[in-house]
């Protein structure tokens, strides 16, 4: 009978044959058939009576035929062999420590050559087992920071928001990825919540949008403690900001984007970031401001979006106005028509937010004017009605020497007066 040291002598051999052939040619016919033959022989050292051979020796014969596989492309052969190793070996083992490596490789170069299902993403969930089963044993790999953020990148890019955030959460706090994968986390949970309002999902939407601001706080202190300027930042307080807008903290959106250390003051030092950036923020910044009240910083930052949209942009500040017009109309009691308690509310704001200066945008006293002939169509009797119209006509004419008008201009307005006043009874 062949003893077991026979059958390992010539598997090691053979090994040591195709290393060597292998650096010359991998794709040779003397390299496959030397890999093939390797395979055969410590599988046939594996099938032999444990006692013949000790634990360590099975495990370094496991490890062996995972590199092996993974050189073969039997990917799953290869993470089952190093994944049991990983389970059972000595953790101070460096055939154990490796292992865990050659697991992780096989089973990501799996997952990215869809050999099995890559919607279902069943190779990074092995990998999720593979990491936590060796930070449980303690195993001292060096990699596992880079390895939960490279998993996490695979869920990310596979749309599984939360299984990604899962896997960002896992950096470890010394690792230099920390700051990144904190605001990769929030950011991730940030677009589960999202999806999950799109499609109308109500489970573990608070805390859902909890721990998103959770993460994206930790992630930008930790950026700025370590003083780690970047887009990836900005992005994050961006993205912090909207999630404070919806839990109705806009001082903390302001802080945020237009503060000391706010988005806006840092984009003036970094020319490079792109004007995406400076015009989100300015975006969110109307939300803020108009839920605390603030017309004039209303106004002072649409005046800068204007300038950021340019030419071409007439129909986004449009936009913002008629965002500001619904947020004042859902802000009435529309169960009835229109009283005059109501109107006072929105002289209040309209007149806060158009102003008196000469230099207010003809566009937003012509939006401010329209509103007044659309809540007219609501008024209750003629007296609230006339007010509106009034209202109208007084915004109207503010605008009959102005600069901003052409001639044409201010012939169309001198119209609408004429109608406003028909339309009053006043002809």
């Amino acid at each position: 009978t062949v003893s077991f040291e026979r059958v390992y002598a010539t598997a090691y051999e053979t090994h040591q044959k195709y290393i060597e052939e292998k650096k010359t040619d991998a794709s040779s016919d003397a390299s496959i058939d030397l890999l093939r033959e390797s395979i055969q022989l410590f599988r046939q050292c594996l099938s032999r009576p444990a006692g013949e051979y000790s634990k360590s020796a099975r495990e370094q014969i496991q490890y062996t035929l995972s590199t092996l596989y993974r050189d073969a492309g039997q990917l799953y052969a290869a993470a089952v062999f190093a994944t049991n190793v990983a389970r059972f070996g000595d953790t101070a083992a460096p055939t154990t420590v490796a292992s865990v490596g050659v697991a992780f490789a096989a089973l990501q170069e799996a997952h990215l050559s869809q050999f099995g299902d890559s919607q279902n993403c069943g190779e990074l969930r092995q990998i999720v087992r593979l990491l936590t089963l060796a930070e449980e044993r303690s195993i001292p790999v060096k990699q596992f920071d880079s390895m939960w953020y490279s998993t996490a990148q695979l869920f990310e890019r596979e749309g599984r928001h939360i299984e990604a955030a899962q896997c960002y959460a896992r950096v470890g706090e010394r690792s230099e990825l920390f700051a990144k994968a904190q605001l990769a986390a929030g950011r991730q949970l940030w677009a589960e919540l999202l999806r999950r309002e799109q499609q109308a999902i109500r489970a573990q939407r608070a805390a859902i949008e909890s721990a998103a601001a959770k993460y994206l706080a930790n992630g930008i202190a930790a950026m700025e403690s370590g003083d780690q300027m970047s887009s990836t930042l900005l992005a994050g307080k961006i993205s912090l900001a909207k999630l404070s807008l919806r839990r109705d903290d806009p001082q903390q959106a302001i802080e945020l984007l237009d503060g000391p250390g706010g988005v806006l003051k840092q984009l003036g030092s970094r020319p490079a970031i792109p004007k995406s950036f400076a015009v989100t923020s300015n975006e969110e910044l109307v939300r803020a401001y108009r839920m605390t009240g603030d017309f004039d910083g209303v106004r002072s930052v649409i005046d800068r979006l204007a300038k950021l949209y340019g030419a071409s942009g007439k129909d986004r500040v449009a936009g913002l106005y008629r965002g500001i017009a619904a947020d004042l109309l859902d802000e009435l009691d529309q169960t009835g028509p229109l009283t005059n308690r109501q109107v006072d509310q929105v002289e209040n704001v309209i007149d806060a937010l158009v102003g008196t200066d000469a230099k207010t945008s003809s566009d937003l006293v012509i939006w401010a004017a329209d509103v007044w002939v659309g809540l007219a169509d609501q008024a209750g009797d003629n007296a609230v009605r006339s007010r509106c119209l009034q209202n109208a006509d007084r915004l109207f004419g503010s605008l009959s020497d102005s600069s901003q008008l052409s001639e044409g201009q201010r012939l169309g307005l001198q119209l609408k007066r004429i109608e406003l006043a028909r339309a009053s009874g006043n002809h």
